[in-house]
């Protein structure tokens, strides 16, 4: 398989308001937390309550205009099977950077286990890395021994599942007549500056996701306005390393399981406000999304993740081979589709070679009667193939069985 592009589709939805609507808004207004420079709120108690919007109010207007929400792709908008581990995990845990009490902060203890290489760190800025864990008693026992007090949490966190890295990077393309009219540049994890509040448009909690921020002191701000958009050529508005999320970017925000999907929530992160109205009814808008990292890219982590292990089971490093327990001859790069079909639910366009399997004959032989010729038309009669000559799901399973008369030359077509 050559390196290549593969665009994977999501769906766009567009709301035009001629005038605002009041709708349901986020279910926790994290501005309402309490801390030292909040005016206030600086006294209030440390319950649900205090964020909590009230039950059937509609608390979030959506201004006139033009208001975009796109769906992520299915694979990452549910928890990821490759042991992938964020540092926030235990941050939110532990505590993030020195802690007053003089225990181990949740990066402290990152960073032991990176020692021990059970983590194999992907992308030190934001904390993501993959689990390479010893077997279960080793692991509580080198855990007991080296983070006593933790042993049992940090066990837990190592074995939960997150939600994997989602794209931070979109373009929005206004077009008409097939022409970019203008392109809007979103960055989903810019994070604005502490105490900014508002801007030229006025309040930035009317526009923006509200996220909250891990913070070891109680005198910090512990939530910021999340996602910013400028357009393209004009030049981006100045920001470094650490005007950005520390942590992944995923389908569940914060932790909420409906971050991605209501669009009050994620309203700057996945979704964009433009309070231009269309210039012409036959107006066209295109969205591109990318990862600004390309080692959190899930796609390619999924795969390299499966290779792994693929090669381990058959011990090998090439792509075909015998798995140890099930003793059955496998080829990675089939059973690498098949896994992406079935847990990632996409297809992946691969064209098999035509010339060479028109080259195999049944068993050898001319075909008899009104059968196939050759190993194309075998395909293509028993539709492993679709009308473009791509592989179908189907032919990604090593279960699917090639019969008579070209099963002798199963092996060759597979191979293909």
């Amino acid at each position: 398989m050559t390196n290549s592009l593969l665009v994977i589709p999501v769906q766009l939805d567009v709301l035009r308001l001629a005038e605002g609507l009041p709708v349901a808004g986020p279910i926790l207004d994290f501005t309402k937390l309490p801390w030292g420079g909040s005016h206030n709120y600086k006294d209030s108690p440390y319950l649900s309550e205090t964020l909590a919007a009230e039950a059937f109010e509609d608390q979030h207007e959506l201004q006139p205009g033009l208001h975009f929400h796109w769906s992520l792709p299915l694979a990452l908008t549910k928890t990821s099977s490759i042991g992938i581990v964020y540092r926030q995990s235990f941050q939110s845990v532990f505590g993030k950077g020195a802690q007053a009490n003089g225990e181990k902060s949740g990066d402290d203890i990152w960073n032991d286990l990176v020692a021990l290489n059970w983590l194999q760190v992907i992308d030190d800025r934001i904390g993501l890395a993959r689990a390479h864990l010893p077997a279960a008693a080793e692991l509580a026992a080198q855990l007991q021994a080296t983070l006593p007090a933790q042993a049992q949490a940090v066990r837990q966190l190592l074995k939960t599942s997150v939600f994997p890295p989602a794209p931070n990077r979109w373009l929005l393309s206004r077009i008409i007549d097939g022409q970019p009219q203008t392109i809007q540049l979103i960055e989903s994890d810019y994070v604005w500056p502490t105490g900014q509040e508002k801007d030229d448009a006025g309040p930035l909690a009317d526009r923006y996701t509200i996220y909250p921020q891990i913070t070891p002191d109680p005198a910090q701000q512990p939530y910021r306005y999340l996602g910013r958009a400028y357009e393209l050529g004009a030049g981006p508005p100045s920001a470094d390393p650490a005007d950005y999320l520390d942590s992944p970017l995923t389908a569940a925000g914060y932790g909420e399981p409906t971050f991605a999907a209501f669009y009050p929530i994620c309203r700057s992160v996945f979704g964009h406000y433009d309070p231009r109205p269309p210039r012409a009814d036959q107006e066209q808008y295109e969205l591109i999304g990318w990862y600004d990292s390309p080692e959190q890219d899930y796609l390619k982590l999924f795969v390299a993740a499966f290779k792994e292990k693929w090669q381990a089971d058959h011990q090998t490093d090439a792509t075909e081979g015998t798995h140890q327990q099930h003793q059955q001859t496998n080829y990675l790069y089939l059973d690498l589709l098949d896994v992406i079909y079935r847990q990632l639910r996409i297809v992946i366009p691969i064209s098999p070679p035509q010339d060479a399997l028109q080259a195999i004959s049944p068993d050898g032989s001319p075909a008899a009667g009104g059968g196939p010729k050759n190993g194309w038309e075998y395909l293509q009669q028993h539709l492993w193939l679709d009308e473009q000559g791509r592989l179908l799901p189907k032919a990604y399973r090593m279960t699917t069985v090639v019969a008579e008369p070209f099963q002798a030359r199963a092996d060759d077509i597979r191979q293909l």
